[in-house]
């Protein structure tokens, strides 16, 4: 019994509170539907097990996605690596013949973190040339925020390569602003990112920005709503028009049969490795997954995470957050640990499902942290509190810093 009496006791964390409510299907929830083609173990194989990866498969790929509209389609795959030239000049082909009525199509930009903590691009890709102002063809960063547990809980919404004035969105903040005014909104989300960040970048003035883009915050968390799985069809729906939240899709089949019109069309179709030995699997708050499942979750939930901040909304983040940490401290001070513990966690978990609910998942990360917070720092000065009775008051000396 000593691992459940340890998990009963254990004060509320975030990833406990975010991964019961979700699992308890009391979130909201996703908005944008996403269709997974997964590059799996059979389809690999398949192929041969092609290293760095054939770029004429990945044109074949996106091709067969085009033809039923979707409303976006990331690429994520490496398409920088050096491949003979018939197999890329299949792919150069494919983005020469790209047109304004294609939807937007998305490559990771291949990045590196400096010790500084700056970002750089690792040099020049052939295909740079064909990401022109007519055509909907863009670069995105896919740079995980990794914490020092080694989770991923949050994604920069954009970065800033060195050296550059425009600013490189996520896939979920592109679409978010495509579908808010096009790709005129898409390059005045860019330009307006890059001027506010970068130093050496001039001060331009932008006639009219949307409201949510003066008070964007670069990390946002990602409201996990897809577990690791090899299920075709998501239980979870889209509350608009309910259809699946998620569908998946092996690449072999995709590759050769007809695919049906609705796994794709106003989906955001994402064409990923997914194949055990890929080596993009990272730790979530639900689990380990693939880098491709954690855009989807990332993609699938953007309009929760990019809202315009008011200040009420900061005044109502506040309170929950004093409100929260207040009521777990007096839990934890006036009662036994294993009466205390889940207690906490139930209220926790109803007033993050409720912050998630009116204000969105930004609002509730951060009133469940800084209720963490004020917990513990009452807790510490309750503790220094007794040290300090002890020696003064109670004569106890050295013992109250045991009791403390």
């Amino acid at each position: 019994m000593k691992d459940v009496v340890k998990g009963i006791t254990e004060s509320p964390s975030l990833d406990a509170i975010h991964a019961i409510a979700e699992g308890l299907g009391l979130l909201p929830s996703p908005h944008i539907p996403v269709t997974l083609v997964r590059i799996d173990d059979p389809s690999f194989a398949a192929w041969h097990r092609p290293f760095p990866f054939s770029k004429s498969l990945i044109a074949g790929l996106v091709n067969i996605a085009r033809k039923e509209n979707p409303a976006a389609i990331l690429v994520d795959l490496d398409i920088s690596a050096a491949t003979s030239q018939v197999d890329t000049d299949v792919l150069e082909n494919l983005l020469a013949q790209w047109s304004e009525d294609d939807p937007p199509l998305l490559f990771p930009k291949e990045l590196s973190v400096g010790e500084d903590g700056k970002t750089r691009p690792l040099g020049q890709v052939s295909f740079d040339s064909h990401f022109t102002e007519g055509k909907p063809l863009y670069w995105v960063n896919v740079l995980f925020e990794q914490q020092d547990d080694l989770k991923i809980r949050n994604w920069n919404l954009w970065e800033l390569p060195e050296g550059s004035c425009r600013a490189l969105l996520a896939p979920q903040l592109l679409h978010f602003a495509h579908n808010e005014g096009g790709a005129k909104t898409v390059r005045l989300a860019e330009d307006y990112l890059g001027a506010r960040e970068g130093i050496d970048c001039p001060k331009l003035q932008f006639p009219k920005i949307p409201e949510w883009l003066p008070s964007l915050e670069k990390s946002a968390p990602i409201q996990f709503s897809f577990p690791r799985s090899n299920t075709a069809v998501s239980p979870i729906t889209i509350r608009e028009s309910g259809a699946p939240a998620l569908l998946q899709l092996s690449a072999l089949p995709f590759a050769k049969r007809p695919v049906a019109a609705s796994a794709l069309k106003g989906r955001f179709v994402i064409i990923g490795n997914s194949y055990a030995d890929n080596g993009d699997f990272h730790d979530t708050p639900i689990g380990e997954m693939e880098g491709m499942r954690i855009i989807a979750n990332a993609v699938a939930n953007s309009p929760n995470a990019i809202e315009a901040n008011s200040p009420w909304k900061t005044t109502a983040i506040i309170v929950s957050s004093m409100l929260l940490g207040g009521v777990v401290t007096l839990l934890t001070l006036a009662l036994k640990p294993l009466i205390a513990g889940p207690i906490s966690l139930g209220f926790g978990i109803a007033i993050y499902i409720v912050c998630n609910i009116h204000w969105g998942p930004v609002a509730a990360h951060s009133v469940i942290q800084n209720g963490i917070v004020i917990w513990v720092l009452a807790i510490a000065f309750e503790s220094l509190e007794s040290i300090c009775r002890g020696i003064f008051i109670d004569g106890r000396r050295w013992r109250s810093f045991l009791n403390g």
